[in-house]
């Protein structure tokens, strides 16, 4: 974004709960907000015309995690199911990871996560067909 350049949002409630406990911390549950980027701040505008400067600005968009229907897996989501390597990657390193994914996505998963064990073990959920040269580089990986 240009310095000076403006974007109108929706802004939806309710927002985290989380963030109210937080110094310094405005949730505004506007329909509209228009946002200009300045210098080093940010310019607020609601739509009721009231304008507030941030330093920060924080965007929760609401993201939602669909799982795949595997028995007993809500119940372990969040505990010992993890759904990002990047976000929970380190603190599993060195342990058994089991893997879930369908065809080439839980191969790139493996490999991916090479970097935190080498004690992998990729859940296909059925048949997994691969290219021979997929394959190869399963084996490669040690997977």
């Amino acid at each position: 974004m240009k310095v000076g350049s403006q974007v109108e949002i929706s802004v939806r409630p309710p927002g985290s709960s989380e963030m109210m406990f937080r110094p310094r911390v405005l949730k505004i549950e506007p329909n509209r907000v228009r946002v200009s980027k300045r210098d080093e701040s940010f310019e607020l505008t609601l739509e009721s015309g009231t304008e507030l400067e941030a330093r920060r600005l924080l965007l929760a968009t609401g993201v939602i995690d669909e799982l795949p229907a595997i028995a007993g897996l809500q119940e372990l989501w969040g505990v010992s199911t993890l759904h990002c390597p990047y976000c929970h990657g380190w603190e599993v390193q060195d342990e058994l990871i089991a893997l879930y994914g369908k065809g080439q996505v839980g191969f790139y998963l493996c490999v991916l996560l090479k970097g935190w064990s080498d004690d992998l073990v990729l859940c296909t959920d059925g048949p997994a067909y691969y290219a021979m040269s997929t394959l190869g580089d399963i084996e490669a990986n040690d997977v």
